[in-house]
Formats: C-alpha cells, sequence, structure tokens
C-alpha cells in the first residue's frame, strides 16, 4: 500500500470483503459442511448469521472506540496475529482457487503456474492500494451478482418443488447442523484491524455484509436443492454443477462464463489478503522497512501458500 494514510472505507471495506467471501460459496463444497437438505441449511443458516452478528458487534464496536484516526490500532501483537491471520488465510485462499482451477479444467495448468499468477495479482493489488482494489470489487460484485442471477434463471425450467426433502422440523437436527456449518472466515478480521472509526458506518456495513451473504447461500442451497435433489448434499462443487445444468435459450455452456467471474472474483480474495498483511506489516515493520512493505507481505503470502499446499 502506499503509505499508511491509505485506509479503508467502511463501503470499500464491505465490498471487498464480501466478494471475498462468496467466493467461498462458489469455489468451496458450499453443502458438504453439514450435509444437510435445504429444510435444514436454511434456518441452520439463519441461526449462524445471528450467532456471529451477537459475538462480534460487541467486538467490532470495542474495536472503534479504541481506535484514533491515522494511528495504528492494537499492541504488536495483535498485529502480528492478525499478520499470520491474513498470510494463511491468503494461502489457503489461493490453494482453494488453484484445486478448483483444477477441477473446472479439461487439461488443468501446472500448479505452480496458477500460484504465480495469483500471486502476482495480489502483488499489483498491493502496489495500487485498496481504493483500487475497492473499485473493482465495485464491479466485480455487479458481475457477480448476474452470474448469480443467471445460475437461477437457467436452472429455473430443471427445478421441481418434489426434489426438496420435506420431513417434521427438528431444532436438534438444525443445530447440529448450524455446529458443523459454523466457522468465522478471516476475511471478516479485516473490518475489525482496518475499518475507520467513523461512528455506525463500520458496524452497518458489517451487519449488511454478513446478510447479504446469507442470502446468497440460501439462494444457492434452495435452488441446488430444487434442481438436484438429494443429489446436490453429495456433490463436491454443487454451484459449478448448477453452472453446467443451466440453459438459457440456444446457450447450452454457461459454465465458463461463470468460472470465468468466479475466478476473478478468487484473485480479488487474494489481494484483500495480501493488502490485509501489508498493512498489518507496516505497524510491525520498523519505519526504513515500511516501504518494502509490499514485498514482505508478499513473501509472507507465499509462506502461507507453501504451508496449506503441503
Amino acid at each position: 500500500m502506499k503509505g499508511t494514510d491509505e485506509h479503508f472505507t467502511a463501503r470499500g471495506l464491505g465490498k471487498v470483503v464480501l466478494l471475498a467471501l462468496l467466493v467461498d460459496l462458489v469455489i468451496y463444497p458450499f453443502s458438504q459442511s453439514a450435509r444437510a437438505p435445504a429444510q435444514q441449511a436454511l434456518p441452520a443458516s439463519l441461526l449462524n448469521t445471528a450467532v456471529t452478528l451477537l459475538l462480534t458487534l460487541p467486538l467490532l464496536k470495542l474495536a472503534q472506540q479504541v481506535k484514533e484516526p491515522g494511528q495504528a490500532t492494537g499492541t504488536k501483537v495483535l498485529w502480528g496475529a492478525a499478520a499470520l491471520l491474513f498470510a494463511c488465510g491468503g494461502g489457503e485462499g489461493i490453494v482453494r482457487a488453484e484445486g478448483f482451477v483444477r477441477y473446472v479444467s479439461d487439461e488443468p495448468l501446472p500448479h505452480l503456474v496458477v500460484y504465480v499468477l495469483l500471486l502476482a495479482a495480489a502483488f499489483y493489488a498491493m502496489r495500487g492500494g485498496i481504493k483500487a482494489l475497492a473499485r473493482t470489487s465495485g464491479v466485480l460484485l455487479c458481475l457477480f451478482a448476474l452470474s448469480l442471477a443467471m445460475l437461477v434463471v437457467s436452472n429455473a425450467r430443471s427445478m421441481r418443488l418434489e426434489n426438496l426433502t420435506a420431513q417434521p422440523f427438528d431444532a436438534v437436527q438444525v443445530a447440529s447442523a448450524a455446529w458443523k456449518g459454523f466457522r468465522f472466515p478471516a476475511e471478516l478480521a479485516l473490518f475489525f484491524f482496518f475499518a475507520p472509526p467513523a461512528e455506525g458506518r463500520p458496524r452497518c456495513s458489517y451487519r449488511r455484509t454478513l446478510l447479504l451473504l446469507c442470502g446468497a447461500y440460501l439462494v444457492l442451497t434452495m435452488t441446488a436443492e430444487l434442481v438436484m435433489g438429494g443429489q446436490s448434499q453429495i456433490q463436491s462443487q454443487a454451484v459449478h454443477a448448477l453452472s453446467r445444468l443451466g440453459r438459457m435459450s440456444v446457450f447450452r455452456r454457461l459454465d465458463a462464463l461463470h468460472v470465468g467471474v468466479w475466478l476473478l472474483a478468487s484473485l480479488a480474495k487474494a489481494s484483500a489478503f495480501g493488502l490485509g498483511l501489508q498493512q498489518a506489516l507496516e505497524r510491525l515493520l520498523p519505519e526504513r522497512q515500511r516501504p518494502y512493505a509490499d514485498r514482505y507481505a508478499l513473501a509472507g503470502l507465499v509462506l502461507g501458500t507453501m504451508c496449506c499446499a503441503g
């Protein structure tokens, strides 16, 4: 990042984090975590969202209270923990993206080539700064929303109500599905470390991000079960399966369009972690080393990728 005076804005940060979280829904096997039918997965998702908000919103408020504009936040230990979290999170995201490229490609590129391309994109974003990434994320969010809309519309003819699993409501099973599917994404930590101390705005952006993510999960889960029935619960990449099944007019292979948008979003996710790591290192490095924080951050992402790939 060019200088420590360039901060995340609440709205820009929300776009970056939401896009990174949406990547998890389409690239990660989202239905594998709980292996639950939509009747259980939907209330479980709502429950997890409510629990996450209840547990983390007070922490976000506390983080805003102790933060002063233009100053580093927290102690060296906290910034060190943030650097480690972002290095590991970025490495995991890069490894997952490479695995998805291998999954969707008839002739996949070598592992090293994909890793180098993703790391190069992250380094380029670090040189450009968070404002450039926020603008890019805004465009990619529009494309992502269009991709999800096309996914639903293209599969509308294949949706059957009889594919939904119908059984009596069981609160214990819902709670079990919620417990198995619960996780705290590393991307959310960006709000705690980098959101500006504007009154109310970071918390509003944080709530909106989680609610939009939950809404996208509900739509994808319901669409998958309406189209594939119980088979949606055993798919390793349920959303990609929907992209291959969808048909619109004379177009019969829309998956390439979806995959293109999703991979661009993966580049943005790797870049977000790189920028977060760079900002954390700027708080840790001696002043004379701070101009080289982007290079140290790149090295951190490389190490994180190596650890996750191993």
